[in-house]
């Protein structure tokens, strides 16, 4: 398991599975916040929205609220602004712990 911290919060990925799918990865693990598993996200790779099997309830609702309150991000891949959803969010975690740099998402 590899851990992003924030000032606020550790982020976690465990269990993360990927593979080549016919619009990109699928990919599936679970997110943790403060070593505490708070749900487990299956994203197909078929360009359909990723479900979430929430495993704790509080934290679940809580990090969406966080989510909600954040303002647009620029994205460089798209070239454009785009509000956090929490599907982007684990996306842009697993790129952070994969590439080794800085997740500034909820700090």
């Amino acid at each position: 398991m590899k851990t992003i911290a924030t000032n606020k919060n550790k982020f976690d990925l465990m269990s993360i599975k990927t593979s080549e799918s016919r619009n990109g990865y699928s990919m599936s693990c679970v997110l943790l916040i403060n070593a505490y598993p708070v749900c487990k996200m299956n994203d197909r790779g078929d360009g359909s929205e990723p479900s979430f099997e929430i495993i704790n309830k509080t934290l679940f609702q809580e990090w969406e609220t966080s989510l909600s309150l954040l303002p647009p991000v620029f994205i460089p891949e798209y070239q454009m602004e785009l509000s956090l959803d929490k599907g982007m969010f684990i996306d842009l975690l697993h790129a952070a712990l994969v590439n080794k740099t800085k997740f500034k998402v909820l700090a």
